[in-house]
């Protein structure tokens, strides 16, 4: 029989080094692209430059409208292997709520 040649474990001085690297890459992302986008938060100022804040700014979708609330029903029956596309026509930024059962 012959025995396989494997690779050396890595010392755990470089164990601590990955993990060092990883830590601060993580940190540098989370400081640089994640804060200003998910949370406005811009403390090294890149999310500016890179255009992320405005992310952050935007409405919520699912805030109340004045508008009335319009409800349609539509049902197809479809035979196997037949598909159907059906389009709906909406304002700018209106939303849309809807479900479906197959």
């Amino acid at each position: 029989m012959t025995e396989l040649d494997s690779a050396p474990a890595p010392s755990p001085r470089n164990i601590l080094i990955a993990t060092g690297v990883s830590f601060v890459v993580g940190l540098l992302v989370l400081l640089t692209t994640i804060l200003p986008a998910e949370f406005g938060s811009d403390p090294l100022g890149t999310g500016g430059l890179l255009g992320l804040t405005a992310l952050s700014a935007e409405q919520n979708p699912f805030e109340e409208r004045l508008e009335v609330h319009r409800s349609d029903y539509v049902e197809f029956e479809l035979g196997p292997f037949q598909s159907v596309e059906y389009k709906y026509t909406l304002d700018l930024d209106a939303p849309l709520v809807f479900s479906w059962v197959a």
